[in-house]
Parts: structure tokens; sequence; C-alpha cells
């Protein structure tokens, strides 16, 4: 299978998605320093100490076994420099990247600037394109 045939979406149940969201993606958040929007995704920049590494690596473990289409690029400067963690993915990971790891306030500021979005499920958002797209459901 190439990579852009993998299907964007998380093989998470809702409750080990909770359970992610309270642990590592807080976790996560909690240490990252800055985010800059990129055109297929983010990049997140967070302190260059043990504990930040510990959380990245942690996330980046899990997040490849669940979310198989995202690709993850750590960049760690010398002297302990703040890291960048580099998360892409095909087109649409960037909606589903900004819902399930930026929060849902995203969703409201993506449907604010007309994005419409389907939510299949409580772990499955995805980008709706086309004619009719309903920006009722999520």
């Amino acid at each position: 299978m190439k990579d852009h045939d993998i299907p964007i979406a998380c093989s998470l149940s809702n409750a080990e998605l909770r359970k992610r969201e309270a642990s590592l993606f807080a976790l996560f958040k909690s240490a990252v320093i800055a985010t800059e929007e990129l055109s297929d995704g983010y990049l997140f920049q967070l302190p260059g100490d043990s504990r930040s590494l510990t959380a990245v690596t942690e996330l980046i473990a899990a997040e490849r076994e669940c979310c198989r289409f995202l690709a993850f690029e750590l960049t760690m400067p010398p002297n302990l420099g703040p890291m960048t963690l580099r998360v892409t993915g095909p087109p649409g990971a960037k909606v589903f990247l900004s819902i399930t790891i930026m929060g849902m306030q995203v969703l409201k500021l993506l449907r604010s600037k007309g994005t419409a979005i389907t939510r299949a499920s409580e772990t499955d958002c995805v980008p709706e394109t086309g004619a009719g797209a309903n920006t009722d459901r999520a």
C-alpha cells in the first residue's frame, strides 16, 4: 500500500481516544512552546530537555500505531536547543490533526472560515468537500 492510499482514520476506540487526550496529548500540548501551520500539517516547537523529548517520542510511537497516514520528523539541535516536531500527511490530514491534537476549538475556527466538517463518529472527523457539504453535523 502506498502512502497516499492509507485512509485518514484513527483506529482508537472512543474510550482509547479519551484516555490518549487526557494523557499523551495533554502532556504534549503542555510542553509546546510554539506551533506553526504548514500546508500539509503542523510544526511544533518544544523545549530540548529530556522530559519534553520523552513526551514527544511517546506520542510519536503511539500515533504511528493508530494513525498510520501521519509522517513525523523530529529535529533536535545541539546544546539542548528547542526541538521541532513536524507532523504532516496527505490531503485531509491537517484538518484531522487540528481536531485531534490541537483540540476541538479548532473545529469552530475552521467552520468560521467556511471549511465544512463532517463528524462520522466521535473519533473520526474528516473534511467534507463538494456540493451539499453540511456544516451542521459535528
